[in-house]
């Protein structure tokens, strides 16, 4: 197949498509392509995650060992396929040395030296000069090739890990290059001081000349002569039964490259596995490890350039709530049910022998995969799980054992107590009794009670509060108008946190983190098309118990005098403690302090993303933002850093003026000061055809109406951020819209918020954007938490911050 075959390959690029494997959400292709670097045709292996078919995706190279081509990687160890797929990175594995070229005499005579063996070197000696250039290929035209085949994979973020050989050409091409080309770098079992060691002298005399050449492509000479730290750190495994290592003769010596690091101050995660030895049934018991490893640096890589924040660790698949009220009518009675219909499948004589004797048959086909192995790895967990089952109930159905539960979604995760700050220790898996202000009804004051917050299950973190900020939504709530609203609760959605326990399969934050619940969470399963498409934020994955005031388990973690609480908006931190789901917790950077990071958990998030994200404001463009409360005013100044000219603030309180000057408003505007409809005196009087942009930060109806009309004809956007009462709906003339202008919202300002609330607060650590002015109130605990209420309905106060 050519090229041109290929939907998601650049028609421009010259190479054959020799094969192509769904495996594990995404696709593997088998490449091959002529390349000037080896004068060869050369072949590789691509794996392109789901997060490809929609944007541009981070590239983890892997260099393969002695002997071996890219089929070896490829199909022992797949489980590589099932990481990147979960954390969207793509996977280049190349070949080991040229093929196919004019014969080489000796090429063929030892499995060291020659085919199968470049040693990711470029040969200078004789025969081999012209086609043994595998440090070329792999550093220069490869990468390149892959970007113009492949436009998904990114240009700039690319790491690098290897086994053995292959483990060699990663760190030594890391450490050449530089961070600047290599985001990370690991191995597998690497040859690390190849200078002094046969399989290294061998290639060098023959490839470079002499041994003492190849000093440049010698990982621990490397280190020494770098004498510094290159890396944020290291990771390398290694089997402490590899027969290379404790065998006759130790060809990978990886305590000199460790002494080299630690005399450098090269930070290295080095380790011995007992046991293991140097095959791929190694490789693929810590490959999943090594591609969470670079896809953490990759993203952060990402996020400390402001572009986007890292992708964190896809988490277990919790269920996916469904809200019936959605489905269409014909469906509803099917939802969760097996469904007998009539299909032409291949399996056909077997399904209907099944049915017509009676036999309960679970028949799956799966749509994109073929007869491979591929295909056997995407879903040989769920059969064994299957058979666990099976086995397992009948041992307990003759009372020999108790029936082993089924495999849950996430692995249990191994607690190192000394890593967990002190403070936590004790209370790991155990109930806390804490402070928290529940509100036990509509229209109640909050009640200062003592509760108790069970620890996290799978997926789930327990987190304690130390600073809470109140929104308008938590009292909207607590005064009845909202129509989701379940008592008796525990409310507040805004909030800085410190990680105390996680449940099992947590991965992406751990005891001690610094964390802002947030109550739009983003799974990042590559299933999930919400998460993983680029135009919203609002990923339903928990979204059923989350509005049912439950953990997504459908249970609740909070009680008082033995009566269970009910969650609000995922997070309810008017408590000291709260347990969250892991794809609502945002782990930030602990430099910034959680007061003033709560203030991202919501209300000025919203603002500043309505503006950059939903609307996207440009330079030179007129806006008005009616309310001038703490997302009013983050709108407005998000509007100021995105070049707005004329920011126009509409208030009925002119007491807001002032600080909205502060923040970026170069006009105002009092409808009350009016006899017309403000509508009309912002296009008409300040504008002649009315503002680019235009917010509503009210939730008044009334207001959106006003926010609507006064956008600019013909192309005007307003955008809805404030929640109205329940009940009410919003009204124009379609001539409204027919003339041009659009009606939009945003939810927590289109933030994918795992990923992209860390960028935030890394934006407002450098100053970029500032935060202390919304923090117009202040109280110390939990008690204070209807002063705090107080203060917000006092009409001076932005945000209310208590600290617990």
């Amino acid at each position: 197949m050519s090229a041109s075959a290929s939907s998601d390959a650049s028609a421009s690029s010259n190479y054959t498509l020799v094969s192509s494997n769904r495996v594990f959400g995404g696709f593997l292709k088998k490449i091959k392509h002529a390349s000037a670097s080896t004068s060869t045709d050369m072949t590789f292996s691509v794996f392109l995650p789901p997060a490809a078919r929609l944007t541009e995706v981070p590239v983890l190279y892997y260099l393969s060992g002695l002997t071996c081509t890219d089929d070896n990687f490829c199909q022992k160890a797949a489980l590589a396929f099932a990481a990147a797929s979960k954390r969207g990175v793509a996977v280049v594995v190349p070949d080991t040395s040229p093929r196919g070229h004019e014969s080489i005499e000796g090429e063929d005579d030892s499995y060291d030296f020659g085919t199968g063996a470049g040693f990711y070197v470029d040969a200078t000696q004789q025969p081999w000069a012209k086609n043994y250039n595998m440090y070329s290929y792999v550093t220069s035209e490869l990468p390149k090739f892959v970007n113009d085949a492949f436009p998904a994979t990114s240009k700039t973020l690319k790491s690098i890990t290897g086994h053995s050989m292959g483990g060699h050409g990663a760190l030594t091409i890391a450490l050449r290059e530089g961070p600047e080309a290599y985001t990370s770098v690991s191995a597998f079992a690497p040859i690390c001081n190849p200078t002094q060691v046969p399989w290294g002298k061998k290639a060098f005399e023959g490839y470079l000349g002499s041994v003492e050449a190849g000093a440049e492509h010698d990982a621990t000479l490397l280190m020494k002569k770098a004498n510094k730290m290159v890396f944020p750190t290291i990771l390398i495994d290694q089997g402490a039964a590899d027969n290379f290592l404790v065998g006759e003769v130790n060809q990978l010596t990886p305590a000199a490259f460790v002494d080299a690091c630690k005399a450098a101050g090269q930070p290295l995660r080095y380790r011995e596995h007992d046991g293991f030895d140097h095959s791929y049934f190694f490789i693929s018991s810590y490959v999943e490890e090594h591609v969470n490893f670079h896809a953490d640096a990759l993203y952060d890589k990402l996020a400390s350039a402001g572009k986007v924040a890292p992708a964190p660790p896809a988490p277990s698949a919790p269920a996916t709530s469904v809200d019936i009220e959605s489905i269409p009518e014909e469906f509803r009675a099917t939802q969760g049910k097996q469904i007998e219909c009539k299909a032409a499948v291949g399996g056909a004589a077997f399904v209907d022998a099944c049915k017509a004797a009676g036999q309960p048959l679970r028949y799956r086909e799966h749509a994109g995969f073929d007869h491979s192995y591929f295909f056997i790895s995407s879903y040989v967990e769920d059969h064994i799980n299957f058979h666990a089952d099976a086995l397992y109930e009948k041992l307990a159905s003759a009372g020999a054992v108790a029936p082993a539960p089924p495999a849950p979604s996430a692995p249990a995760t191994e607690v190192d107590l000394d890593a967990i700050p002190e403070e936590f220790r004790a209370t790991q898996g155990k109930q806390i009794e804490c402070k928290a202000a529940v509100a036990w009804g509509p229209k109640e004051p909050l009640v200062t009670e003592t509760i108790t917050v069970d620890p996290p299950k799978a997926g789930e973190v327990r987190v304690k509060v130390v600073a809470n900020a109140l929104c308008h939504t938590d009292i909207y709530t607590l005064e009845g108008h909202d129509p989701e609203g379940l008592f008796p609760c525990v409310l507040g959605h805004e909030a800085g946190a410190i990680v105390e326990s996680v449940g099992p399969g947590v991965t992406s934050v751990k005891p001690g983190d610094h964390v802002v619940p947030c109550y739009t969470p983003q799974c990042n399963r590559p299933e999930c098309i919400f998460c993983a498409s680029p135009k919203t934020n609002l990923c339903p994955t928990i979204r059923g118990t989350q509005g049912s005031g439950m953990m997504p388990d459908g249970t609740s973690r909070l009680s008082c005098k033995g009566k269970p609480l009910y969650h609000f908006m995922g997070c309810s931190t008017f408590s000291e403690y709260a347990v969250i789901a892991e794809i609502s917790a945002a782990k930030i950077n602990k430099a910034m302090p959680l007061e003033k990071a709560s203030l991202f958990g919501c209300g000025v998030a919203t603002g500043l993303g309505a503006a950059w994200n939903t609307v996207k404001v440009e330079p030179g463009q007129s806006v008005a933002v009616f309310g001038l409360g703490a997302v009013g005013l983050s709108v407005v100044q998000a509007c100021k850093i995105a070049g707005a000219s004329m920011i126009i603030g509409v208030d009925l309180n002119p007491d807001k003026f002032k600080l909205g000057a502060k923040f970026g408003c170069t006009h105002f505007v009092n409808p009350a000061d009016h006899d017309k409809p403000v509508q009309q005196v912002i296009a008409g009087e300040l504008t002649k055809w009315g503002c680019d942009a235009t917010f509503d930060c009210t939730g008044n109806v009334n207001v959106m109406r006003s926010a609507l009309e006064c956008a600019h004809r013909g192309w005007g956007q307003s955008c809805v951020i404030g929640v109205a009462a329940a009940g009410k709906e919003i009204a124009t003339r379609p001539f409204q819209l027919v003339t041009g202008r659009r009606w939009c919202g945003t939810a927590f300002g289109g933030w994918k918020s795992r990923a992209q609330v860390p960028v935030l607060i890394e934006r407002s650590l450098k100053g970029e954007i500032p935060v202390d002015d919304y923090v117009t109130h202040v109280f110390d605990g939990v008690d204070k938490t209807n002063d705090a209420v107080d203060a917000l309905h006092s009409g001076n106060c932005l945000r209310a911050v208590v600290r617990y």
